[in-house]
């Protein structure tokens, strides 16, 4: 997890282009066999730590990040995915559940996350009973955005990008960065405040001339067709 978290602070920091990251991984839960050599306290807080970091990584990265399953999700891999701003799953294999009450523990960090996805009533049946669920139910209960056969994956992957690519990059910062504040404050009042601060921020950079201009060349080409 922490070579993934580094890929992404990387990232971030490298490629002022981005619309949006595709994260494919197979995170089938907490390695058993490493945590049966935690010994204290103070040594399962930093274990934990690691994942918070990485879905904290996620959830402040200035672009959407696509969860992209294909496999066991559990555990740390649904706090992952939670944490993800989408989500695609294939019908074939992947399947999603918070086991740990299982192994003696409670499901922690961005497994707080879960409740607004599905509701708490779903979540917290995913959280007492440490059930599995398939990704067409996941899909049911909201907690992701499209299921598809294997060999349609890429096809998904591929329509999602070019909906990112006619995005405006400055807007779709904007808007991100707006979602985790209503995450964080709600969407009341101090949620309309903060996106009425950015309605107007969004004039300093020239973006929404040049995009509004592009719509209406676009448009004029077409009627001349």
């Amino acid at each position: 997890m922490d070579t993934v978290t580094k890929c992404l602070q990387n990232l971030e920091k490298e490629d002022d282009g981005l619309r949006a990251v595709f994260l494919s991984a197979t995170i089938a839960g907490a390695d058993l066999n490493f945590m049966r050599d935690i010994d204290s306290p103070a040594s399962a807080r930093t274990f934990i730590q690691h994942i918070d970091l990485l879905c904290r990584t996620i959830q402040d990265f200035s672009v959407p990040v696509v969860a992209v399953t294909d496999g066991p999700c559990l555990g740390a891999g649904m706090e992952v995915a939670a944490a993800c701003d989408l989500r695609v799953a294939t019908r074939q294999g992947t399947v999603f559940g918070m086991p740990e009450t299982r192994v003696g523990l409670p499901s922690v960090v961005q497994a707080t996350l879960i409740p607004g996805l599905v509701g708490w009533g779903r979540a917290r049946e995913l959280l007492y009973f440490g059930d599995v669920i398939d990704a067409d139910v996941a899909l049911q209960w909201g907690f992701v955005n499209a299921v598809v056969d294997r060999e349609a994956l890429d096809d998904k992957i591929k329509e999602w990008e070019d909906k990112f690519s006619k995005t405006a990059p400055g807007a779709l910062v904007a808007q991100k960065a707006l979602m985790r504040t209503w995450e964080e404050r709600g969407t009341g009042r101090p949620g309309i405040d903060a996106s009425i601060e950015a309605f107007g921020r969004a004039f300093e950079t020239g973006e929404p001339r040049r995009s509004i201009e592009a719509h209406f060349m676009e448009r004029s080409k077409r009627k001349k067709q």
